[in-house]
């Protein structure tokens, strides 16, 4: 993309500028982990604008530096989110190199978001589901309209799977605290009896511990989550 800062892993003072970077923000206590935009393999289309050796060196630079920030973190690439992790390098897809989480920037309500979902919970990562931005509705329309999206994310979240929507960069604090929905987020749900399960005329369910029962019609994109109660009366505390 025009304008975007492209740093060529392949350079060892660059790697370690970069992890610096992201250690530092982690360590001020400020934030948990650093999101590796376009980490994946090719994302900046390097086969149009470097020869072979070249590309090779900038993509495995990239593999390196993802490698080095999930072990520093206490993790392993590739293997399961560990639970004494003290941070998370977060990277773009299930099937990438050197990380242990991915966030699906542009999480949709569609069966093949669920079954990006699906692979990362499988493989044990870290996951952070994002509302895309393309649907406008959830950056204008809000807590409101977004069940559908919440829905595909219950039928396929793991154990550190994380939920959310907003646009990338908020203006101020009060827009951030209004992408929280306490009529959503604070409902009972308690661990999953099962994984989610697909019938033969492309509906998915899933039940929680709680009572609460979600459906998606993989036709028609549409969701539902029948809970058990109202919304807990809870205090809430955001890191941002």
């Amino acid at each position: 993309s025009k304008g975007m800062l492209v740093f060529n892993h392949a350079i060892p003072g660059v790697r370690s500028l970069w992890k610096d970077v992201c250690y530092n923000a982690v360590n001020s206590g400020v934030v948990d982990g650093c999101y590796a935009d376009a980490s994946d393999q090719d994302s900046h289309r390097t086969e149009n604008y470097l020869n072979a050796s070249d590309r090779a060196a900038f993509e495995a630079g990239k593999v390196i530096t993802s490698a080095d920030i999930t072990r520093k973190f206490g993790g392993e690439p590739g293997k399961p989110y560990p639970q004494n992790a003290t941070g998370v390098l977060i990277g773009k897809k299930p099937d990438q190199e050197g990380i242990n989480a991915i966030q699906i920037e542009m999480f949709e309500a569609n069966e093949e978001q669920i079954q990006i979902l699906l692979e990362a919970v499988a493989r044990g990562y870290l996951v952070q589901a994002h509302i895309s931005v393309k649907v406008g509705y959830s950056v204008t329309c809000g807590c409101s309209c977004i069940t559908n999206e919440l829905a595909a994310f219950l039928i396929g979240m793991g154990k550190y799977s994380y939920f959310g929507y907003g646009t990338w960069i908020s203006p101020d604090l009060a827009d951030v605290k209004k992408r929280w929905c306490p009529d959503l987020f604070t409902r009972p749900l308690g661990k999953p009896l099962g994984s989610g399960t697909r019938s033969n005329n492309g509906v998915w369910r899933r039940s929680f511990s709680s009572g609460t029962n979600v459906t998606f019609d993989a036709n028609t994109n549409k969701g539902t989550i029948d809970w058990t109660g109202p919304p807990a009366e809870v205090a809430t505390t955001a890191r941002y």
